[in-house]
């Protein structure tokens, strides 16, 4: 799963591996791949399985 902002800009990549068909959960502590907080704002959430890509919108308030 990876975050974005709405300029397409790679914030965090939480999980970059196969997994099994189940359900999971990922913690994002509220950074980005350099270690540094994040601001408040609309972000967007990306999953890619073999042969369907979802993206979906969240708001990160503090």
């Amino acid at each position: 799963m990876s975050l974005f902002i709405i300029l397409s800009r790679l914030v965090k990549t939480l999980l970059n591996e196969i997994q099994d068909a189940g359900i999971y959960s990922a913690i994002w502590n509220v950074d980005n791949t350099r270690g540094n907080r994040v601001a408040s704002g609309v972000y967007f959430y990306k999953f890619e399985t073999n042969n369907i890509t979802e993206v979906k919108r969240m708001v990160l308030l503090k």
